[in-house]
């Protein structure tokens, strides 16, 4: 990637990603599309390549957007994705755990809720019959 046809480009502007980018147009005059590279000798760096239309790769034409990366940074940033993108899969993994438990976990409570009521309705029906039988024999 780090390589690039060299030849000038258009370039007009607009508002992208929070911050005004300029938009390029290619020599070959198709619209530049901005993308990002995650290899690690160039990790979150980004850059324009020519997209032609829709059938065609284009001309090929690649320019960077961003200044090139310190060797640090290029030893840093792939370890910290990797560490964040463990961290999604552990997040993602614990609320599947936890949406099972809740469902586990209200299955069981409203059988005992449909129980209470049938037994509810049985005592009180149970307790109209006494009062009705008691009430009946008083006559």
């Amino acid at each position: 990637m780090s390589s690039s046809k060299s030849g000038s480009s258009n370039c007009t502007g607009q508002y992208e990603y929070g911050e005004w980018i300029p938009v390029k147009h290619c020599e070959c005059g198709q619209r530049m599309k901005m993308l990002t590279t995650w290899k690690p000798e160039n990790c979150g760096r980004r850059f324009w390549k020519c997209i032609g239309s829709q059938r065609f790769e284009g001309c090929g034409l690649m320019e960077w957007f961003d200044p090139p990366m310190c060797k640090r940074s290029q030893n840093i940033i792939p370890g910290l994705l990797k560490k964040l993108n463990g961290y999604e899969e552990k997040i993602h993994s614990l609320e599947l755990k936890v949406e099972t438990l809740e469902t586990n976990w209200f299955k069981p409570q409203k059988k005992k809720t449909k129980r209470s009521i049938c037994i509810t309705v049985v005592c009180f029906m149970c307790v109209v019959v006494i009062i009705v039988s008691v009430c009946l024999k008083g006559k």
